[in-house]
Formats: structure tokens, sequence, C-alpha cells
């Protein structure tokens, strides 16, 4: 499903280049739509539907087919992990285009790429001392035997 999706939005932004954006004819907007994705920062690794599509800035918007995206700056095994954790929410943008819209997708990396490195740091603490609590007990149960 992603490899049809994935040569769907290949074409669909070969024949985009391939023809000036702004004259592009009816019939390619009845099978696609487009995404204007920017972020906060320069360099940003962006993800589409969990494939890897370019650093910002991206200037001309992207042609996807009608339907639901997500969009992120995490690589997909990062994505899963974090979906549903809110200090995260607007890393992944899970977003509806229509058919010849383009919609706009606005990534903060700035502040959210800092909470998850606090959050991976904090992680590695907590790793750490848990590790350090249960060669405590077992020393002491050795100790009482």
């Amino acid at each position: 499903m992603r490899i049809a999706k994935l040569c769907a939005i290949i074409l669909s932004y070969s024949f985009a280049i391939a023809q000036d954006i702004d004259a592009i004819g009816p019939d390619l907007g009845i099978y696609t739509g487009f995404l204007d994705i920017k972020a906060d920062s320069m360099g940003v690794p962006l993800f589409l539907d969990g494939i890897f599509i370019g650093e910002t800035p991206i200037v001309n918007p992207i042609p996807v087919l009608p339907g639901f995206h997500e969009v992120s700056y995490l690589p997909p095994e990062e994505t899963e992990r974090i979906r549903n954790h809110v200090m995260f929410s607007d890393a992944v943008k899970r977003i509806y285009v229509p058919p010849g819209a383009v919609k706009q997708v606005f990534l903060y990396y700035q502040n959210q790429y800092s909470y998850l490195r606090a959050a991976r740091t904090q992680a590695k603490v907590v790793s750490y001392v848990g590790i350090a609590f249960i060669i405590i007990f077992l020393e002491l149960i050795w100790l009482s035997i």
C-alpha cells in the first residue's frame, strides 16, 4: 500500500514539475491534492506517510492522493511510539487533503524537538535509577541471607 502511494506521489510530483504548478489543468486536480509543508527551522527532515520526502524548505507544494495523510519530522519508528503522547502532538499531523485543494501544514520543530530530547534523557535516567534500585534490593536480600 505504501509503495503504491509512493509511486502515485512520485508520478504526480514529476508531472507537476514537468509542467508549471500554476498551469496544472483541471484533470490533475480531480485525482490529486497538494500539501504545502513549512517548518519553523531550516533543514528539518520531513516524512509524508512514513516516507522521507526531503528537508525544509520545500518550495513547491507536494502532490498527493486525496484522503488522509500523516506529516511528521520524526522517522516512522519514533512516530509510532509518540503518536498518542500529548506533549508531542505537533510532531505528527494528520491532514485530510480533498481533491484539487492545497492544504498548508506548519510543523513546530524547535520546541517539540527539545521536548523529545528531554524525554529521551529522562527515560535514560529513569532506567538507570531503576537498575540501581534493583541492584541495591538484590544486595540487601543477599546480605540478609
